[in-house]
């Protein structure tokens, strides 16, 4: 039987919103080899001088446990 499990995550990026999500998965992925989806719950960035420079999007990550 297989238990589906989520874990709360930040990705980090100061290329873009998709990078920083890619960032959240992809760190997740070096301990755990069962994710089955993303669900972005917010998105946040710092701005300087009218610029977005640093992207962050906090992640909730559902993965299966055997």
């Amino acid at each position: 039987m297989s238990l589906a499990k989520v874990i709360e995550v930040t990705g980090q990026s100061e290329e873009s919103f998709e990078a920083a999500v890619k960032e959240a998965v992809a760190q997740v992925a070096k301990e755990i080899q069962t994710i089955k989806c993303v669900d972005v719950v917010k998105w946040t960035a710092d701005v300087e001088n009218g610029k977005l420079v640093h992207y962050r999007a906090d992640c909730k990550i559902l993965y299966l446990e055997e």
